[in-house]
């Protein structure tokens, strides 16, 4: 009988151990992160070109992704495909880089699941401003099929979260800086004690109130998952931009506030549960690019909205873009109705 029961332990501690590994078992590969591969054989004629315009796709899709690999080995592959993916002479050389690329690719370990790296913005449909059919993606920063998400970078603690904060690295309207303007400032402020998420957003060739859309979903994701999940500092909710993140950010905070619904824009969007829930922002830190609709003259913030977050200026003294009057423009614009 206590042999029996002794074999019956053992049996339940096994099963125990295997339906714990696979609950925690992480993907091999890149391709559930919509990757491509060549089609033809390494041997074949066509392959060295294919795969140079795989992995030019697979960079544009990777370079969004960092929380998803070990971070010195996901540190490696960027560094190898932005130089195996220049040009277009496929000599021995470049076809080493890609060789290489293709290795390191293939080889990063994985730390997170799609859906663990990946917070998509839109579900069943993406609201997009009417007139702008037939989108050309040429010399684009995203693939066509490019849809926008946020990058969550979550504190293990979630009683000592003190804020949650959505990063938006700069690049215009046309592009993401976020090597230097985002992933860096999600490290530094989760070491502050923040929840950050870096949103990965729409630019050219959408138009800048796609981007201020994505924002505003943003917001609202975030609300969203922070009731959902139980995430802490839920009532501090901070959004950070950079030049043209700075820019939308202000722009949603003047077009795509409160109750607004993003088929005020696109006519044909059906709105969900998620854009039921306000979109204001409690503080917004606007770096070096208050001018969102990249006009002039500017006339600073003009709004219908009567619940403006408290705003933190600034531009460094040797700005040459103008940033510097811009802001005092800005800031007399909301001095009476924000801090």
């Amino acid at each position: 009988m206590k042999r029996m029961l002794s074999l019956l332990i053992i049996l339940c501690l096994a099963m125990s151990n295997i339906a714990m590994a696979e609950a925690t078992t992480l993907p091999t590969g890149t391709s559930d992160l919509g990757t491509i591969e060549p089609e033809s054989r390494s041997d074949e004629d066509a392959y060295y070109q294919q795969l140079l315009e795989a992995e030019k796709y697979n960079y544009r899709v990777l370079r969004n992704i960092p929380v998803a690999f070990e971070p010195e080995e996901y540190a490696q592959y960027i560094a190898r495909a932005e130089k195996a993916i220049r040009g277009n002479r496929l000599g021995e050389k470049q076809r080493g880089l890609l060789d290489d690329t293709l290795a390191l690719r293939q080889g990063m370990k994985r730390l997170r699941t799609r859906e663990d790296a990946m917070w998509m913005l839109w579900e069943k449909s993406m609201p997009q401003k009417p007139g702008k059919d037939g989108l050309d993606f040429t010399d684009c920063y995203d693939n066509p099929d490019f849809a926008p998400f946020l990058l969550p970078y979550l504190l293990e603690d979630q009683s000592a979260v003190k804020g949650n904060l959505i990063i938006v690295a700069g690049g215009g309207y046309s592009g993401r800086n976020n090597k230097t303007e985002g992933y860096p400032i999600a490290a530094a402020f989760t070491a502050l004690g923040y929840n950050c998420y870096v949103l990965q957003r729409r630019v050219t060739p959408y138009d800048k109130e796609d981007t201020w859309m994505d924002m505003q979903r943003a917001i609202r994701l975030v609300r969203h998952q922070i009731d959902a999940c139980g995430l802490g500092g839920g009532d501090c909710l901070i959004g950070v931009g950079f030049s043209g993140g700075s820019a939308t950010l202000l722009g949603c905070v003047a077009s795509c506030y409160g109750d607004k619904k993003p088929d005020e824009v696109d006519p044909a969007y059906v709105p969900d549960e998620i854009d039921a829930i306000n979109a204001d922002l409690d503080v917004a830190l606007c770096i070096y690019g208050p001018n969102y609709l990249g006009s002039q003259p500017y006339k600073g913030l003009v709004t219908d909205n009567e619940n403006l977050p408290a705003m933190f200026l600034v531009a460094g003294l040797a700005d040459n873009t103008g940033a510097q009057n811009d802001n005092l423009i800005l800031a007399e614009s909301v001095m009476d109705k924000t801090m």
